[in-house]
């Protein structure tokens, strides 16, 4: 189960599409002429501004212990800094992977996609329901994935032969391995989170507490179930190397690498709207909330932390020991990634976040009164 945290990538889409679809149809019915402007005035000023500090001080401080120094100060390096600071770091075969440290970071390119076509989605599901837009967009996601298995035969050679062109060479499966992680793939993701947030401002009282207490516990054995299941596949497959199990031809390579993404999608997406009924879970709501709260913050940070934790002796002497050892490295790494995202997020994040929030708010304001 602990092989396949890298789910938590499809949960950030899904909520994605449940937070904005939810904050875009009010805008949208409060003013469909000057929504979308400050709509995506807004989203920039909230995400831009902590992920390019976030960006600028890794490169200065890992670089060249974790990052090699020839990634960052060469040709190829100053066109990957401007791909990074322009959010296309996922579409570039230079680029993409090419900073350990910051691998996240792929994801910010899919979520400005996202951002563009959240008009689009929401008008489909206004004309054509939220279901039969979920399905067409697991079409569109199964078929990429389908024409990407079939080794993309004309897209694959171009962006290796770009790649090869600007001085860096990249293996087939290389290349397959960023298309398979491209917006289409994604879509089934953004299309349940945002049917999902109109939902919820349609109708927040969907359904009972009773029933929605029902339905999470079934979605959660249900995740569990999927956990374990693809997280054995992978662990026999050796499927933690991204770049062997594009292949038709072996059920267990075509099952993971068709699932892996796809039914977390749907899972999260039911986890969402079961939970978002529900009120009475304590302590566990404000603690789920606060990680809500500064979990921007923890993307940006958390996995160069982890790079740099993992070098220090404390870390070394506990993984050497028995026991409990796994408990304490996670309680180590979990407290020094809360405590400085937190720090970030007072400082950084959180100015933007308010920012943001003034522009939508005020050019709304001024739109109403004029």
């Amino acid at each position: 189960m602990v092989n396949q945290l890298s789910a938590g990538v499809d949960l950030f889409f899904v909520l994605s599409g449940v937070v904005l679809g939810r904050s875009f149809f009010k805008s949208h019915t409060q003013n469909k002429q000057h929504g979308l402007r400050l709509f995506y005035l807004s989203r920039l000023v909230r995400i831009g501004p902590p992920y390019w500090i976030a960006l600028f001080l890794v490169l200065i401080f890992f670089t060249p212990n974790f990052i090699d120094a020839q990634l960052v100060f060469s040709a190829q390096g100053l066109e990957r800094l401007f791909v990074f600071g322009t959010f296309m770091q996922s579409f570039d075969p230079i680029s993409f992977g090419a900073f350990g440290v910051i691998s996240p970071y792929w994801t910010l390119s899919i979520e400005i996609v996202f951002y563009l076509l959240l008009p689009a989605i929401v008008l489909l599901i206004e004309r054509i329901g939220s279901a039969l837009t979920i399905f067409i967009a697991y079409t569109i996601s199964f078929s990429w994935l389908g024409f990407v298995a079939l080794k993309a035969p004309w897209l694959s050679d171009l962006l290796q032969s770009f790649s090869t062109a600007h001085g860096v060479s990249q293996s087939k499966e290389f290349v397959l391995f960023m298309l398979s992680h491209q917006i289409p793939q994604y879509l089934p993701h953004f299309a349940i989170g945002t049917a999902i947030g109109m939902r919820l401002t349609n109708r927040r009282e969907a359904y009972s507490v009773g029933a929605s207490k029902t339905m999470l516990l079934v979605y959660v054995v249900s995740l569990l179930g999927v956990l374990y299941f693809l997280g054995t596949l992978s662990l026999r497959g050796g499927f933690y190397n991204p770049l062997v199990y594009i292949d038709l031809g072996n059920w267990q390579k075509a099952c993971y690498f068709f699932g892996e993404s796809s039914i977390y999608a749907f899972i999260f997406g039911g986890l969402c709207l079961a939970s978002a009924r529900i009120a009475e879970i304590g302590v566990w709501s404000k603690g789920l909330g606060y990680y809500g709260k500064i979990g921007y913050s923890v993307y940006l940070l958390h996995m160069p932390l982890l790079f740099a934790v993992i070098r220090t002796e404390l870390f070394q002497r506990i993984a050497a020991s028995g026991g409990l050892r796994f408990v304490w490295l996670s309680l180590l790494t979990l407290g020094l990634i809360t405590l400085i995202s937190h720090g970030y997020y007072i400082a950084v994040e959180k100015p933007m976040h308010s920012l943001g929030t003034r522009i939508r708010v005020s050019g709304l304001k001024h739109a109403v009164d004029n």
